[in-house]
């Protein structure tokens, strides 16, 4: 039986340190407290319940693309995070780089969402 490693044994980032490191393609995990939300997150028995991918970093700071009511929408990094809750972000990252593809079809699909 394996355990969850507790809180304390989490690596730690400061938000900075965490928007300098992503990267396009970049998928980031928080929990924000709006009641469809909350749902899922007591549904699916995890901690996490919004998700954003990083479309852009060219600029001051990220851009992410997320699933909104009712529609998708894009904004900064910062505005998607001042939402959350409990302080918690997690960010799962490609194995390699995108391709220029793969950011073609990244990019294709979020303009028509």
């Amino acid at each position: 039986m394996s355990s969850s490693p507790s809180l304390e044994a989490l690596p730690f980032t400061d938000t900075q340190t965490l928007t300098n490191q992503l990267e396009i393609g970049d998928i980031v995990f928080i929990f924000i407290n709006f009641l469809p939300f909350r749902k899922i997150a007591r549904n699916t028995g995890s901690w996490t319940n919004h998700v954003c991918i990083v479309i852009d970093t060219s600029g001051i700071e990220p851009i992410i693309a997320e699933s909104t009511f009712p529609f998708s929408s894009i904004t900064t990094f910062s505005k998607f995070i001042k939402r959350l809750r409990y302080g918690r972000i997690a960010v799962c990252k490609l194995n390699s780089s995108i391709t220029i593809q793969c950011y073609d079809a990244l990019r294709h699909a979020v303009q028509k969402r």
